[in-house]
């Protein structure tokens, strides 16, 4: 019919007026917003995680102050027998009397074991030991080790030295005592530990007395 115009096989049909052109979202976005949300739900929990130890270390701290570390003395040295014989061989009874004083109101020491040796002029000549015992709350504990030695052979030097020191009536020693130590807060007992205590001490012989002393504390390791 005349009048009617039709599109060319080549052309596109024109889009109607209400054609909106559609956008693909990006699945990048998406991901990203659920790792902040992972990252954001982890550090609110290690935050509540941190504050809940402080709260935690607080009770315990109000609950046990204040915790005072455990005090040694070495009281005494009695020296009964103490001699040179011959061939530069020494002979000696030595009992020491120590005292443990746990001054704290909510803990209690469980000592394990309490080991001593005793030296001349660098050379331990004599081992000795504390049976095992637990010291209460706000508690002192006197013990006493005994040690024996019997011709144990020293040093030409040392044995001639310790002949002059033991006739002026004036022998210095090294003491050395590890303790292995368990704390104990209620029920609950802590690992073992080692405390280590050194003592330098001058005694007579004859008689028999303390002269002078100078120890020290430390945790072994």
């Amino acid at each position: 019919m005349a009048g009617q115009v039709y599109p060319s096989a080549g052309s596109p049909l024109p889009l109607p007026a209400t054609y909106t052109k559609r956008h693909h979202r990006s699945h990048r976005g998406g991901l990203a917003g659920c790792c902040c949300c992972f990252f954001a739900t982890l550090c609110s929990l290690l935050v509540t995680l941190i504050l809940l130890l402080g709260i935690a270390v607080l009770v315990l701290w109000l609950v046990l102050r204040p915790i005072h570390l455990p005090k040694y003395s070495l009281d005494n040295v009695d020296v009964r027998s103490f001699s040179v014989g011959q061939g530069s061989t020494l002979n000696a009874n030595i009992v020491y009397n120590i005292t443990a004083n746990n001054p704290n109101r909510k803990i209690g020491i469980k000592y394990d074991a309490i080991n001593l040796e005793t030296s001349y002029d660098g050379q331990v000549f004599g081992h000795s030991a504390i049976p095992a015992f637990y010291q209460g709350h706000q508690n002192i504990t006197s013990v006493a080790s005994e040690l024996n030695a019997t011709n144990f052979p020293l040093r030409a030097s040392s044995a001639t030295a310790l002949a002059s020191q033991i006739q002026s009536n004036s022998v210095p020693l090294f003491v050395r005592a590890d303790a292995k130590v368990r704390v104990k807060i209620g029920s609950q007992t802590s690992s073992a530990f080692w405390v280590r205590v050194d003592c330098d001490v001058v005694v007579g012989v004859n008689p028999a007395q303390l002269i002078s002393k100078s120890c020290r504390l430390k945790r072994r390791s």
